[in-house]
């Protein structure tokens, strides 16, 4: 581990044309997939028929309510826990929730409609929102990064030669003996 501390930072991170290619390749694949699904979306608007009986309707069903519960905890712990990760498992699990309430609507019957209109309303869509938002809005950037961090604590405990400053804010996550300022000193 001290080695990779000792080592420039330029030599961890991949090359800046190693990035660049994933980068097209990433994108590229996203302009496909979106262009590739508009005649998909047409020829599925014009050839299925009105009725459909689904095959493992239940399990179906139950798959994705069991998908959506463990979301739901996991955004729960992460939560409690102030971890950075809520807000991947916060988004994606307000993305289910509508996904939740679209299928809930469209498959009820004539008879259900007004509740699942209801639910979506009053129970998924507001739940939706307030995690989507939630996760999307500007989150304070802890400085010093979390990587600062971690440098920090490694250096001092494998005896670097950066000193303790005097600053009394500390770094998130390190023991207490790492303040603000110590890249400045020698």
């Amino acid at each position: 581990m001290i080695e990779l501390l000792e080592r420039p930072v330029a030599e961890l991170l991949p090359s800046r044309g190693t990035l660049e290619r994933v980068r097209r390749l990433r994108l590229g694949l996203m302009i496909c997939g979106s262009v590739g699904l508009i005649p998909w979306i047409i020829f599925l608007s014009v050839s299925p028929p009105t009725t459909y009986v689904a095959q493992n309707w239940s399990a179906t069903w139950v798959g994705f309510d069991a998908l959506l519960v463990t979301l739901l905890a996991t955004t729960a712990i992460l939560g409690w826990q102030r971890r950075q990760l809520l807000l991947l498992t916060a988004f994606a699990t307000g993305m289910l929730l509508v996904c939740d309430a679209w299928f809930d609507i469209m498959a009820a019957q004539p008879g259900d409609l007004w509740l699942s209109i209801a639910t979506a309303i009053f129970g998924e869509l507001p739940l939706a929102a307030i995690l989507i938002v939630g996760a999307l809005r500007p989150a304070p950037v802890p400085w010093p990064p979390l990587w600062a961090a971690l440098v920090c604590h490694l250096s001092h405990t494998a005896r670097l030669g950066l000193r303790n400053c005097s600053a009394d804010v500390r770094f998130p996550g390190c023991p207490g003996w790492c303040r603000l300022g110590w890249w400045q000193q020698r």
